[in-house]
């Protein structure tokens, strides 16, 4: 059997997703309205969620299968979230780098 495809070498900025969000806004492609920076300081973060408008998404940067997000509502929750956020990606993927995105709440049909 031979695979056909990229080498490995092309997918490594996607195993983070705060990098891969960089690399696609470097790209033009549109993303959801977000911060995806190194910053981590808690400060800036809740910063930068209070600017996107809530309701927010923290998602964890190393994180996959719903481990390290949580949906915030108003100011008010995002500190206790984001805490929450940050000790469950440390303790699923030993990194608890986080990125803010606008959480787009699903309307009925």
């Amino acid at each position: 059997m031979v695979f056909i495809g990229p080498l490995p070498r092309p997918f490594k900025p996607w195993v983070w997703k705060a990098e891969s969000k960089q690399l696609m806004e470097k790209a033009g492609v549109p993303l959801v309205p977000g911060y995806h920076g190194s910053d981590q300081d808690p400060a800036l973060l809740q910063r930068e969620a209070d600017h996107i408008g809530y309701p927010v998404l923290i998602k964890a940067s190393a994180g996959g299968g719903g481990k390290g997000m949580r949906a915030v509502e108003k100011t008010e929750d995002f500190a206790a979230a984001l805490a929450s956020c940050k000790r469950e990606a440390i303790n699923s993927f030993g990194d608890d780098a986080v990125l803010i995105e606008k959480y787009a709440t699903p309307t009925p049909y």
